[in-house]
């Protein structure tokens, strides 16, 4: 038998959208009956509503906001940017799985296809838009279980445990896996068109139908203005309120209070509960999160995501808590398919992050390899012992992690040479940093005398069809396909690292990080540009960054010069080799080595750039 918060979790936490609830353990408790009708939501004064008016209005205005974000999102993955970066990260086009995998979709041609012959299709987006509304309309919105003069309330049914938990199917395209195949009767191997175990997923769906008698679930519909609804997610036959939909005619508000979800989840835990079973809960969880869709004109609409209230997370464990705190932010995400652009804009608020100390240690000791039996394997200059390599120091202490914020607003244009324009990217409106209690260990500060914010556009050419060899795709590092960034009005770095004072709580820090400060600089041009390079320099050397406008200086606090790359030159470093070239320096722990190894940003220079492939 599984925890309960395995299903009561992603059940309150879910979207409202998907409606999405999962099944629990099978414990008996005696239900209470009861609706009531709870307050309202400090919305004003609730309309006058009936049954039909709500299923109605409610469906219609899902269907219209959902159909345009899928229209906008159309011409995301065709642009020539998307193909580009899906084959960098060596990943083909795939086709996008729809809401039931099972149902032979229309497909819309994606590109120009992987191969000769090839078409590269994805299920058509506002198809599977009207699949989930369709379904929401015959199985949710269908029969109220009660109503008031300005309330009615549905119950969310059995049919959500078998739209959770579809039936796998078996076979290749062509082979009758549609949606009006009859579905099998039994266990695994019963019928060709079913795959998986399919006992056990019957298990699953009674144990949903099971907690959903156990623990009712509810939609609340009311309106407190003409042609729109509010739908609230009322869990047990307290009613006790966790999230709330807003369906307008132009656009859908959805809103999680994670204290009440929190809550509910306990409610749920302790009504359903097992003797001896300790729920996974976190200690504390509490913040208002809001999601909007609007819809701006035709194929046209914005996302926005919200931090209404702070949010934070404590979790226990055995050394102590792990916190989580998010300032109140906005992000936003804006697409025009007509336009064929894209804006997203992030704003994410202070982030901190607080751990026992003992816990980032003891992670940084585990990293090594294990043998067979599960032991650690010896490690150098062990003497005795079966296999076990020294255990991490004991030590006391908080380790805490502070980013000040990012933000930035991205656009990307469609066209032959596609731009991705970055506009007041940042980190914040301080310095980000990590400390050991009140000893800073690293920090980094981003154009602290430029209102700590940069402006980025990247263009990258447009992809070049066959070569003259005829392989398609293959494309040399030398050949032109170069993206190139342009900063405005610069970009100055820098990164202290100050390990020194904990370098004995770890197997090994690296010399550059015990105390010095890094620095990187791209300067003297209104918008220095750089362009990023693959290429040789001889039998040694490898280009990695070309200065098309302005000047890059790369520094150490430890190094007694400055790399300096002018205008028309190009960063190079060592071409990687199979083996180390020096020992490695001691760890700084004291200890005395011999041979030291070469600081990383010594072995970098400026050289002149080897010329682009015609």
């Amino acid at each position: 038998m599984k925890l309960m918060t395995t299903y009561t979790l992603p059940l309150i936490l879910s979207s409202l959208a998907l409606l999405a609830v999962a099944g629990c353990d099978k414990e008996k408790k005696t239900s209470r009956s009861g609706e009531g009708e709870g307050e309202g939501e400090g919305e004003g004064e609730r309309l006058p509503l009936d049954a039909a008016t709500a299923s109605t209005t409610t469906v219609t205005n899902l269907r219209a906001t959902l159909v345009t974000l899928a229209e906008s999102l159309e011409f995301v993955s065709e642009t020539e940017l998307a193909q580009q970066m899906d084959e960098l990260i060596g990943q083909d086009v795939e086709a996008v799985e729809g809401f039931d995998e099972g149902a032979q979709k229309p497909r819309r041609k994606i590109g120009d296809g992987p191969g000769e012959g090839e078409v590269v299709e994805v299920p058509a987006l506002r198809d599977e838009v009207d699949d989930l509304v369709d379904w929401l309309e015959e199985n949710v919105f269908l029969e109220p279980e009660s109503s008031t003069e300005n309330t009615v309330v549905y119950r969310l049914g059995p049919a959500i445990c078998e739209k959770l938990m579809p039936q796998e199917r078996c076979g290749g395209e062509g082979e009758g896996e549609g949606e009006d195949q009859p579905r099998g009767s039994g266990g695994p191997g019963e019928g060709d068109d079913v795959c998986g175990d399919e006992e056990a997923r019957l298990e699953e769906v009674q144990a949903c139908e099971d907690f959903l008698e156990e623990v009712p679930l509810r939609l609340e519909v009311s309106s407190y203005a003409r042609g729109e609804m509010t739908l609230v997610l009322l869990v047990d036959d307290d009613l006790l309120r966790t999230m709330k939909l807003q369906v307008r005619q132009r656009s859908l508000a959805y809103e999680i209070d994670l204290g009440a979800t929190k809550t509910a989840v306990e409610r749920i835990i302790e009504a359903l509960g097992e003797e001896g079973e300790e729920p996974e809960l976190p200690a504390v969880l509490e913040g208002v999160l809001r999601a909007e869709l609007s819809v701006d004109g035709p194929k046209k609409a914005t996302l926005a995501l919200s931090v209404v209230s702070t949010l934070r997370l404590v979790l226990d464990q055995e050394d102590g808590q792990i916190g989580i705190t998010l300032a109140p932010s906005a992000s936003s995400l804006s697409l025009d398919s007509v336009a064929r652009t894209l804006t997203a804009t992030l704003g994410l608020g202070a982030l901190d992050l607080e751990i026992p100390y003992q816990t980032f240690v003891d992670g940084m000791w585990d990293d090594g390899e294990e043998d067979t039996e599960g032991e650690r394997m010896p490690g150098e200059g062990e003497g005795e012992g079966e296999g076990e390599r020294e255990e991490a120091p004991r030590v006391q202490g908080q380790f805490l992690v502070h980013l000040a914020g990012l933000t930035g607003t991205v656009t990307l244009q469609d066209g032959q040479s596609e731009q991705l324009t970055i506009t007041g990217l940042g980190l914040g409106d301080g310095t980000s940093w990590v400390k050991h209690d009140r000893t800073t260990l690293a920090s980094i500060d981003l154009n602290p005398r430029q209102q700590r914010t940069f402006d980025l556009t990247l263009t990258i050419p447009e992809q070049p069809g066959e070569n003259d060899s005829g392989d398609e795709g293959e494309r040399e590092s030398e050949d032109g396909f170069l993206p190139t960034l342009a900063f405005k009005p610069g970009v100055d770095l820098s990164v202290l690292y100050h390990l020194a004072p904990v370098a004995r709580d770890f197997r090994e820090v690296p010399r550059e990080m015990l105390d010095e400060t890094w620095r990187l600089l791209l300067d003297s041009a209104a918008e220095p540009t750089i362009r990023l390079r693959d290429a040789m320099v001889g039998e040694d050397l490898s280009t990695g960054i070309e200065v098309i406008a302005g000047r890059l200086t790369v520094s150490s606090t430890a190094l007694d010069e400055e790399i300096v790359v002018e205008q028309g030159m190009c960063l190079a470093g060592p071409v990687e080799e199979d083996e180390p070239c020096c020992e490695d320096a001691p760890s700084g722990d004291g200890g005395e080595g011999e041979g030291e190894r070469e600081h990383p940003l010594s072995r970098l220079q400026s050289v002149d750039c080897p010329p682009l492939a015609e």
